[in-house]
């Protein structure tokens, strides 16, 4: 069929609808309105320009504040407003429609998440609310002052625009989540702060309990990277995200994701989700979310070069970096690229350490780490984009167990790549979204320092992967006086598998596993904006209801449904408070769930300390199991938290946030005997529902069949021949099941205050976390063990601080690190002993070279310094391992052995 006739008509049509809108631009925006706006940061001109006009400006805050704006009183149009706030600033401004500005520098018309930075800009603390006034700014035509048709505009038919952002806590486009506590790092705060690695950055960050990481002396095989654990709920609680999507798990026993692997200078930002966030995630985001954030615009190509060292010992690093970005009239392409190298810190090193063999507290690593990320504007309505990592590490760790000195070589190699296509179609907003993650660990046991021990004795090999595919819609359904009912539905599926296979040094296999799931996904989210500005009354300024909820589906286990709900309510200008409660879960493991275990059959009388613990029976003759339990249930989680920010009008720059959080978390998966220890659990009264009395022939044989292998430490009994099973009496299910609960609640309070004086900037920060409660309860119905203030858990009160100046091209940060005392484990019978508070002080300085530079234009150079003044860590009287000759003398879970750390860095953009 010719269409040439149907071209004409169309493009007539098309013109003509271009000059309504552009008509109907050109009389809104000519609309003389009264202002009356002071002098002051331009930021915070825009931001009352756009409310008084009732407008929509998406300007970077970053840039905004960095000048300062003229007066504004009088009757002015909308234009003129404009022109004569951005008057000397070197910002420029464009109309994309009537309601929505886009104010961008030297006519680069770019929409960002603009993050403000907060008065602790170096430590990286920004509060959301600080993100939220800027997302915003960037939706388009859904929450205005008031409808359309109340603002004089006709039928109020939803624009849809898909620059609009998603930030974390919701899956609405152009929503900023209010209700629950969120922390927004950008990447100029973790290149301040003169850490090299993500790891290093979330360790100094209160509500995250650092007891996985490059810094954590683990008994054996090395670090399996750093993860983050926050509220000192378990690494594999907090769900990490690589923009908004998942990433393969970093072993196969947990599933956390081994934040090294991710190239600091390829970081945009990180977003930090402090609540329970199963209804919008799904499975892990029990204790909360973090999300990182690839750049995805770059302006020419950035070069970096940075080598620290330890003034005590022989541990360097060395990291080096490109990052470089091209843009063309629809689309544009980010490459960055990392080298990052470090040597061993050994125990030798530290001589609070004492040691009969030397070791690695923190082991040699070698990596390389290249992203990319693509967009294109395929039409008008339509956005492709693609984004991708790879991520390839090699380390050789010489650490030390109970079995003596272990020496490994080690790697670790992470893929990941996610694509999305966003746009709109017949005023829906629409995103379909798709990720594929792979990680393949290599561990080979290269020596043990054991007499008679082979050169080999174990190879640990071990892929995980994951991939999702989601689709969303969104888009306003109706309006409420305070403003646009917002809502969004979707629905995917993901995969996880794992393959796994332990040899020993014959390369005789000992242990394998390969398993899979799926999970099939629907989810809802909805906001109701009750009071706005349209119809805002006294102590009734913003009143807003969330909710969302989330159903999975999973093949191998049954299916979980979490609700949240969260509340905003603002009295008066510059305090909003906020509260949000919600239910989370964590599937078990495919590890858990596959697999073969192990049996083993004991005397309970001999050796255990138990003493005919059933009387009745003639014998204690038990078959103990051990391993993966395939009737495993989904790890529940509730939780709510209770809070209010607090940012001032009469006092610009100031920001006061403070959260309460309480988490209960119930079914935790755990093994009873190892949560408990061996001879302590047989014998704990509360273990008795997990003994089977007289089990029977069918009953042990159909956990012999279970079983990988069977050990009998008493002759006549064969696990594998049920015709010698008489005499056992006993069968104690010690596999992994559905038994611990934990909880921990407590505050946080961050605050954070700039400053700008005649002779520069000041900034204040403040972020602390205080802890009333963390315990572990290992099976129902037995004592709950406090595990606060005490050694390898989470501590009661933990707080860094800063203090910043910058003028000109010249900043510098003073950074105070604290975690307060604590009580060691005490020898049998005796008080516990006191362990000391830790405080640490950091010092960032860096100069950029000006403008009028020359050759120099670009260039910055920085140091930084780590612990200052060399404070070692408090010494801790259990942390002991004598049989491996090894005596640490400090908690690894709450102090660093890096000592004083000196890095010299240097940057260069062209």
């Amino acid at each position: 069929m010719n269409n040439n006739k149907a071209e004409p008509e169309f493009l007539s049509k098309l013109l003509v609808v271009t000059a309504l809108i552009t008509a109907l631009h050109s009389g809104a925006i000519a609309q003389e309105v009264e202002f009356d706006i002071e002098r002051q940061p331009t930021n915070g001109t825009l931001l009352e320009l756009a409310e008084t006009a009732g407008i929509q400006i998406a300007f970077a805050a970053n840039r905004a504040k960095q000048s300062t704006s003229r007066q504004i009183t009088g009757l002015y149009s909308v234009e003129q407003a404009l022109d004569e706030a951005l008057e000397g600033t070197g910002l420029n401004y464009r109309f994309a429609n009537a309601d929505f500005v886009v104010v961008t520098e030297n006519g680069v018309a770019e929409i960002q998440p603009a993050l403000a930075r907060s008065a602790d800009a170096a430590a990286g603390i920004t509060q959301l609310a600080r993100l939220q006034a800027v997302v915003q700014a960037e939706r388009v035509g859904k929450q205005g002052s008031g409808t359309r048709a109340e603002r004089g505009e006709g039928e109020e038919k939803p624009d849809i625009a898909i620059d609009e952002i998603v930030v974390t806590g919701t899956i609405i486009r152009g929503f900023a989540p209010k209700s629950s506590p969120t922390i927004v790092i950008d990447s100029q705060a973790i290149s301040e702060s003169g850490f090299s690695t993500i790891g290093e950055y979330l360790e100094f960050l209160p509500q995250n309990f650092a007891n996985v990481g490059d810094d954590i002396y683990n008994g054996g095989v090395g670090s399996e990277g750093p993860a983050i654990n926050l509220r000192g709920l378990g690494a594999n609680e907090t769900l990490v995200l690589l923009n908004s999507r998942r990433v393969a798990s970093s072993t196969s026993f947990g599933s956390f994701v081994d934040l090294s692997q991710i190239p600091v200078t390829a970081i945009d930002r990180i977003e930090i989700l402090l609540d329970g966030a199963s209804a919008i995630y799904g499975s892990d985001a029990v204790a909360g979310v973090v999300n990182i954030i690839l750049k995805d615009k770059v302006d020419g190509l950035q070069v970096n070069a940075r080598y620290g060292t330890v003034t005590d010992g022989g541990m360097d690093e060395y990291r080096f970096s490109a990052t470089g970005g091209i843009d063309w009239p629809a689309g544009g392409l980010v490459l960055s690229y990392e080298f990052f190298d470090r040597s061993d810190l050994l125990a030798s090193d530290r001589d609070f350490i004492s040691v009969d063999v030397d070791f690695d507290l923190i082991p040699d690593e070698r990596r390389h780490s290249l992203t990319a990320s693509v967009n294109q504007q395929l039409f008008d309505s339509v956005q492709l984009k693609f984004d991708s990592l790879v991520s390839l590490e090699d380390s050789a760790p010489n650490q030390s167990n109970l079995l003596g000195l272990v020496s490994n070589d080690a790697s670790r190699d992470l893929y990941w790549a996610g694509g999305a296509l966003s746009g709109s179609l017949l005023g829906f907003n629409y995103d379909v979204e798709g990720s594929y993650s792979l990680r393949d660990e290599r561990v080979l046991n290269t020596r043990l320092s054991m007499p008679s021990s082979p050169p080999r004795i174990f190879d640990f090999n071990t892929e995980t992967s994951v991939y999702t595919i989601d689709a969303i819609v969104s888009r306003p359904i109706f309006s409420l006086p305070g403003g646009n009912v917002l809502v969004a539905v979707g629905g995917g599926f993901r995969g996880q598998s794992i393959q796994a296979v332990t040899l020993n040094g014959s390369g005789v296999e000992l242990f394998s596993i390969e398993a899979d799931r799926t999970i099939n996904q629907v989810f809802a989210e909805a906001v109701l904006p009750l009071f706005g500005q349209a119809n805002a009354r006294p102590l009734i300024r913003e009143l807003e209801i969330s909710a969302s909820v989330r159903r999975e589906d999973f093949s191998d286990f049954g299916a979980s449904t979490n609700p949240k709900i969260g509340l905003v309510w603002s009295p008066f200008e510059g305090l909003r408070l906020r509260g949000s409660w919600g239910t989370s879960f964590r599937a078990p493991e495919l590890r858990s769930l596959n697999g073969q275990g192990t049996l083993l059959v004991y005397d309970l009388s001999e050796g255990f300390g138990i003493s005919d613990p059933f009387p009745e029976l003639g014998n204690n003759i038990a078959v103990l199991a051990l391993g993966p339990n395939p009737d495993l249930g989904p790890q529940e989680s509730e939780s709510y938290s209770v809070g209010f920010d607090f940012q001032p009008p009469e006092f610009p720059g100031l920001a006061l946030s403070v959260n309460y959080f309480n988490f209960e978390y119930d079914g935790q998966v755990a093994a009873p005997l190892i949560a408990l220890g061996f001879a302590a659990g047989l014998a704990d009264p509360s273990t008795r529902s997990l003994y089977t009395v007289d089990p029977g022939d069918e009953l042990l044989t159909s956990f012999a069949d279970a079983a990988a292998n069977g050990i009998s430490f008493l002759p006549g009994i064969d696990i594998n021949d049920p015709s010698t099973f008489g005499p056992i009496n006993l069968l104690f299910d010690g596999r992994e099941q559905n038994l611990a609960n934990s909880s921990a609640r407590g505050l946080d309070i961050a605050l954070d205050y700039q400053h700008e004086a005649p002779f520069g900037e000041l900034r204040f920060g403040f972020n602390m976390v205080y802890l009333l409660e963390n315990e572990f309860t290992v099976i129902e119905g037995a004592a709950p063990l406090d595990t606060l203030d005490s050694v390898g858990n989470p501590v009661d009160f933990q707080f860094r601080s800063s203090v910043g100046y910058s003028r000109g091209g010249f900043s510098s940060t003073f950074f105070v690190n604290h975690t307060a005392d604590y009580d060691d484990e005490p020898a049998l019978g005796e008080p516990p002993n006191r362990i000391d508070s830790w405080t640490t002080v950091d010092l960032t300085a860096r100069y950029a070279f000006q403008e009028n530079a020359g050759p120099l234009n670009g260039a910055s150079v920085a140091m930084s310094v780590q612990n200052l003044f060399d404070n070692e860590p408090p010494f801790v009287q259990s942390t002991a391992f004598p049989s491996a000759g090894v005596f640490l003398g400090y908690d690894p879970a709450n102090a660093s052995p890096r000592g004083r750390f000196v890095v010299f860095e240097v940057t260069k953009q062209f």
